[in-house]
This record gives C-alpha cells, sequence and structure tokens, in this order.
C-alpha cells in the first residue's frame, strides 16, 4: 500500500499522455498583467486557484479572490498566509449572486480585469438541479457582466467548456448561454468580453484521474461509464498559461478555443495510470462500467461545425471568427424574474433555455 502510494506521488500524468506546457511567451503574460488589479471568481477552485498562483508570478497590483465555498475560502486564506501574501491578496467569502455585496466589491476595488472561473461544473449533478444551475452559471455571469460594464474593468474572461458546444446536458447548455452573453457585448465600449473554451483538466478538483488514483488507492474497482467514451485533456499549468495569455487580445466579443490535440479514451488513460503504477488489470485492479450517466456523451466537441477557426499569434489558442449573434439579454430579464417569484416555474425557464440553445432541445429530445 505504502509502495503504491510513493509511486502515485510521483506520478505525472500530464507527461505520461504527452500533455506537457511551455513558457514560450511568459513575457507577454508579465506585460498584460504587471501592476493590474484582477478579479477572479471561483478563486478557491482548482483553475481558480492555479491562475492565482501563476498571476502572482508576474506582479499584479492586487488580486482579488472571491469564492462562495466557506472551507475553499478557509483553505485559500490560510495558503496566502503562509506566504505572507496578505498585501498582494484579498480573499473574499461573496456569492456571485448577491448584487449588492458584488456590487460593493467592484466598487471599491475597482478591478481592471475580471476572470470568471466560478461554476457549477458536475454535469449529473446539474442534470437533477437545474434552476441551481442556472442561477449559478448565467445570473451570475450576467451580474458580472453588468457591473464590468458599471465600473469600466478593461477586459472581462469567460472560462467556458467543450460541454457548451451542442450540449445536452444543462450544464453545458447554460455555458453556451455565457458565451451567447459574451458575443452579445460587441457593442460595448468599455471592456473587452471574451471566452476561452477548452475540455477536461488533468488534476482538477474532483476530476476523471484523481477519482481513478483514490478509487486504486483504496483498493474499489475504478468505475468507468463506457469502454468508448473519450475526452479532450490538458494540463493545469497548460490551461492556466493559455488562459492567461489570451488576456493581451484586444478584439471584443470573442470566443478563443485551445488546441488540445486529439481526444484520449478514458480506458486508455486509464490503463497508462496502471502501468505507471506497475498494475496489472484483471489482478491487482478491476474496471467496473457503471453506463453513461444523465447528460453525458460519448464524445465531447470543441467547436461547432459552423464555427470558422483561425490562427492567433499564439500557438494552441484559435479564435472564432465573426458570427452573427441576435443579442439574448431580453431572454436573461425575462429568466431573472421568473428566478425571482415565489413559485418558480421551472418549465417557463426551460423553454427560455430551449429558446437559447436550440440544440440543447433538439438533443434533449432525441
Amino acid at each position: 500500500m505504502n509502495e503504491i502510494f510513493e509511486k502515485m506521488q510521483k506520478l505525472d500524468i500530464p507527461k505520461l499522455i504527452g500533455k506537457e506546457s511551455t513558457n514560450q511567451y511568459s513575457q507577454d503574460i508579465e506585460k498584460i498583467v504587471k501592476d493590474k488589479v484582477i478579479l477572479i471568481t471561483g478563486a478557491a477552485g482548482s483553475i481558480g486557484y492555479a491562475l492565482l498562483k501563476k498571476i502572482l508570478d508576474f506582479n499584479p497590483q492586487k488580486i482579488i479572490a472571491l469564492d462562495y465555498c466557506e472551507s475553499g475560502i478557509f483553505k485559500l486564506e490560510n495558503r496566502i498566509k503562509s506566504k505572507g501574501l496578505e498585501e498582494k491578496v484579498e480573499v473574499l467569502l461573496c456569492n456571485i449572486n448577491h448584487v449588492n455585496i458584488l456590487n460593493g466589491i467592484f466598487k471599491l476595488y475597482k478591478p481592471d480585469f475580471v476572470i470568471h472561473a466560478a461554476a457549477y461544473k458536475h454535469v449529473p449533478i446539474m442534470e437533477k438541479n437545474t434552476i441551481e444551475a442556472i442561477q449559478n452559471n448565467v445570473m451570475g455571469t450576467y451580474h458580472l457582466i453588468q457591473l464590468c460594464e458599471k465600473y469600466e474593468a478593461k477586459k472581462f474572461l469567460f472560462i467556458s467548456t467543450d460541454k457548451a458546444v451542442n450540449p445536452i446536458c444543462m450544464m453545458g447548455a447554460t455555458k453556451r448561454i455565457c458565451e451567447k452573453m459574451i458575443l452579445s457585448m460587441k457593442n460595448s465600449k468599455n471592456t473587452i468580453y471574451m471566452a476561452v473554451r477548452f475540455g477536461n483538466v488533468i488534476e482538477s478538483s474532483c476530476s476523471l484521474t484523481q477519482i481513478i488514483k483514490q478509487q486504486i488507492l483504496n483498493h474499489e474497482p475504478i468505475t468507468l461509464t463506457d469502454k468508448h467514451m473519450e475526452r479532450y485533456f490538458m494540463s493545469m499549468e497548460e490551461a492556466v498559461y493559455l488562459i492567461l495569455l489570451a488576456l493581451n487580445f484586444n478584439e471584443n466579443s470573442k470566443i478563443y478555443i485551445l488546441d488540445m490535440g486529439q481526444t484520449i479514451k478514458i480506458y486508455d488513460l486509464t490503463i497508462k495510470i496502471l502501468e505507471a503504477l506497475h498494475l496489472k488489470l484483471n489482478k491487482d485492479v478491476f474496471i467496473k462500467y457503471i453506463g453513461i450517466r444523465p447528460g453525458e456523451k460519448i464524445k465531447e466537441e470543441l467547436s461547432y461545425s459552423s464555427e470558422i477557426l483561425k490562427d492567433t499569434k499564439y500557438d494552441k489558442i484559435l479564435k472564432i471568427e465573426d458570427t452573427v449573434q441576435k443579442p439574448i439579454f431580453r431572454e436573461i430579464e425575462k429568466i431573472k424574474e421568473l428566478l425571482e417569484q415565489e413559485d418558480i416555474q421551472k418549465e417557463e425557464i426551460h423553454k427560455i433555455i430551449n429558446f437559447i440553445v436550440p440544440s440543447y432541445a433538439r438533443k434533449k429530445e432525441e
């Protein structure tokens, strides 16, 4: 057991599947980040915290670290204090749907950049709790956009997902709606709005690889949904590096896609992990297939067939050419009104979601 644990500690999964990163353009990140006030939502989460740590390497004026998870904030604050970074990082407990509190934060700190990493992301949970998914992911993003306009933030960067492409799950539909909000801000005179879309991040909190490793340590069967399930994967370091590089772009109302290479079968990834740990399938470790869960696909997509992708000045960052996008804020306001009613009309809200994301309605029917 101790031997497996020690091997697990040394296991470098990004290297195992050829997902090592580069720092080729670090000077460009420093140029854009240095001396800026940067607000990060979801800062206690794995991606939010990784962004925070990387930004600190480039001398920002201040980082405002927001999260609604009390235990996450507790751990984050202790990390910041242990490194003596209290003057550089302000850690705040805040729900992005508490508009008055959020407004006070924007008014006090006037962030130059807002990086929006906060979201409910677990597909099966959001399928069971669709109103919470809409409230948190859609309305939270809407409130942040409004405050960026009000306080003239220079840039707003939204973290999207490949699940926003032809979504069949509520989590993906909410992320696609947020992308459409970004595209609806084309006429903003104060703020540059952008979204960065990518797939799975290796070793993020509650990620597939973390679950597999924990099941091995617990001597439990590894639970896979389907032998043919495949996903795009990227290391945390590479994802964070490319997200921050995207802040250098100055075109408003754009969606950028990270080039993640080819998809990897989850079964194949599992076998690579077992081989690296010198464990044999069906002897040391067993696999249990549990079936595809609600809202899941066999394979995700990084772009719509209608989207035209163009190279940018950075390797591994593509941009989507301009598409005609009808503003959706009238529909968002209607959702807001319905959510504020004492008796929430769930079916009416779902009708609006289906209208904004037709592919979601069609896939659900299929």
